[in-house]
């Protein structure tokens, strides 16, 4: 069976933690269908992650900051649901299975085929260990392969745009800068443009934001276009990225 639903369609499947995980991440986005355009959550706001995946690149490269905000184009969402206490108040065992309940979706993720990932939207990771699970080096309990240490998004050799949401760390772009585990080459060699919010929340984010640029330019990867989203009237100032990188300043339509 083949799902091709029309252009503007949206196709949510929500499924419990406690099923199994790894079929519906196989059917849209395994080696039958590789993914082209992806947005991932592992952040939980307020139970669920969830994997995106857009039917066409096209729509998500045309305008990456439009992406922010918004799925563009035809897309199928996989929301999983951890199963949470009704009373509010987690127990140490409740605690503990709803850790559980989202390792089992980190585990699910490495079934998708990420050879022909083009953009890649981080909207959220619930906490420091998965972005480093993803981007720097895996560990137990989390599928083994030939490399073992390797991190999951050092398979996707052809992303092209990174987009992070108001939600996502800027922290995860350190590793856009360091040899990911099992790898002698950076993450990401094709990265051309990054697209998020500013200002962010983060006090450090500034110094990440220009050490991603020049450590990449230094490494002869650089990534040509920073765009940003301007919230609040800011304006930012990016002389230290001039030579490294070309910033191009969106006005949020809010303003």
């Amino acid at each position: 069976m083949t799902l091709v639903p029309p252009v503007t369609a949206a196709f949510t499947l929500e499924q419990s933690c406690f099923g199994k995980l790894r079929h519906s991440i196989r059917a849209f986005a395994g080696s039958f269908r590789p993914p082209q355009a992806l947005s991932l959550r592992t952040a939980a706001h307020p139970s669920t992650s969830s994997v995106i995946v857009g039917f066409e690149a096209s729509t998500w490269l045309r305008s990456p900051i439009n992406a922010l905000h918004s799925i563009p184009g035809r897309h199928v969402t996989i929301a999983f649901r951890t199963e949470v206490s009704d009373d509010g108040e987690l127990s140490a065992w409740d605690v503990q299975s709803r850790k559980g309940q989202y390792d089992k979706v980190l585990n699910a993720l490495w079934e998708m085929d990420l050879r022909e990932l083009r953009v890649l939207r981080i909207d959220g990771l619930r906490w420091w260990g998965d972005q480093k699970q993803l981007f720097q080096e895996r560990a137990y309990p989390f599928p083994p392969t030939q490399d073992d240490e390797a991190p999951l998004f050092a398979r996707a050799w052809n992303v092209e745009v990174l987009i992070l949401t108001a939600r996502s760390d800027v922290s995860l772009l350190e590793a856009l800068t360091e040899l990911p585990a099992a790898r002698n080459k950076l993450l990401f060699p094709r990265l051309h443009t990054i697209a998020m919010e500013w200002p962010r929340h983060e006090s450090v984010s500034r110094s990440i934001v220009v050490d991603l640029f020049q450590k990449r330019h230094a490494a002869g990867l650089p990534v040509r276009t920073f765009q940003v989203l301007r919230k609040g009237g800011q304006d930012e100032r990016w002389e230290d990225l001039l030579g490294f990188t070309q910033v191009v300043v969106h006005d949020s339509a809010s303003e």
